[in-house]
């Protein structure tokens, strides 16, 4: 405890923010209780509840085997409903979600934080993240997407620990599936890159990977248990409908131009995201002049892949920019590192334009 509590007065700022950002909205859920209006939100809560009133592990939908999604999620609503009976479902399952985006904020800022070193900045970040409209639209609704985001940060952050980085790969992939191992494929490109650049021999990368396949098998598990049950009912509805169909075609929205996921950059942050630009260029400058180290880059870069693969994709779906929300605010504000004395005028300037 007195290691947390000097971690959380070293780091003031973000505590600060964390906390009036909890309370504010905490607040609002509690004090406008809306019906869920949502069809996600509608299906998350029933699974959920036919989940628990049946002790079941496998998702259900009106009595039937849901094979869309994995049951992390809607088991995780249908247990804060069933231990939080006092209390609204629209409320109490809305304030857990809100409490995961919480902590989600709180990933971001030590991710980036391991980048830039300063508590200031990376608060800055943090801020911009969270005030993007579709990050406090999923912070305030039940959805797959903030468990995703939890289970990407806390793997790359942790991956060095087997069975912690373990828990986060879980949180993720018994989330959003397939989408869930991106950061096993993120580390093992990293671990290549440091067996071309002689940072690492072959003995060592066999290690790296044997580490990441087991984290694979040992969540694979599910997958196969799911096969022998229920067979080719379950490869074509997890795997074909939710997973290639969305890949391939947009089955959600039927309108938007192929540069989507870009357009609701400028939608979110207005024409200032040609700032990142400017940061992505000075990152990979620095990186080539030797003054940021690789893991840095991996740090600071992380979920740039995830973008570029969604614009490869035919797919336009909003909240599948969710993950790249704090990407992008925080290569909007990586120059200002370079800055000095300037450096809270620009602060404030970035802070205004973007939330007008």
């Amino acid at each position: 405890m007195k290691k947390i509590h000097k971690i959380l007065t070293h780091h003031w700022q973000i505590s600060l923010y964390l906390l009036i950002f909890s309370i504010l909205f905490s607040i609002k859920i509690i004090h406008n209780p809306l019906p869920f209006f949502d069809w996600d939100e509608s299906i998350y809560a029933q699974v959920g509840k036919e989940m628990t009133n049946n002790a079941t592990l496998v998702p259900l939908w009106q009595g039937k085997s849901w094979l869309d999604k994995p049951p992390l999620v809607p088991l995780f609503y249908g247990l804060v409903m069933i231990s939080t009976s006092f209390i609204q479902p629209e409320v109490s399952t809305r304030l857990a979600t809100l409490y995961l985006s919480i902590l989600a904020l709180g990933l971001v800022y030590i991710l980036y934080f391991r980048v830039i070193k300063e508590q200031w900045l990376t608060t800055f970040v943090v801020i911009i993240t969270s005030i993007s409209s579709i990050f406090l639209q999923r912070a305030q609704v039940l959805n797959v997407d903030i468990f995703l985001l939890i289970g990407w940060i806390g793997y790359v952050l942790f991956y060095r620990k087997f069975w912690i980085s373990l828990i986060f790969l879980s949180c993720a992939v018994y989330s959003k599936s397939l989408i869930g191992f991106y950061p096993v494929v993120i580390i093992g490109v990293y671990h290549l890159y440091r067996l071309f650049t002689k940072q690492i021999n072959l003995k060592a990368l066999f290690q790296e990977y044997t580490k990441l396949f087991f984290h694979i098998l040992i969540l694979s598990i599910w997958y196969f248990g799911m096969y022998l049950r229920f067979g080719n009912d379950f490869l074509y509805q997890h795997f074909y409908e939710s997973h290639i169909k969305r890949v391939t075609s947009s089955i959600e929205s039927h309108f938007g131009q192929r540069t989507f996921y870009i357009d609701l950059l400028f939608i979110e942050y207005g024409k200032y995201i040609w700032w990142s630009v400017l940061g992505f260029a000075l990152l990979i400058y620095q990186w080539a002049r030797k003054y940021l180290s690789d893991k840095k880059l991996l740090y600071a870069l992380f979920i740039v892949p995830w973008f570029i693969f969604l614009n490869l994709t035919k797919t336009k779906i909003f909240w599948y920019g969710h993950p790249y929300m704090p990407q992008f605010a925080f290569l909007m504000i990586y120059p200002l590192c370079t800055l000095k004395k300037a450096r809270l005028i620009y602060i404030a300037i970035i802070i205004i334009t973007v939330t007008n």
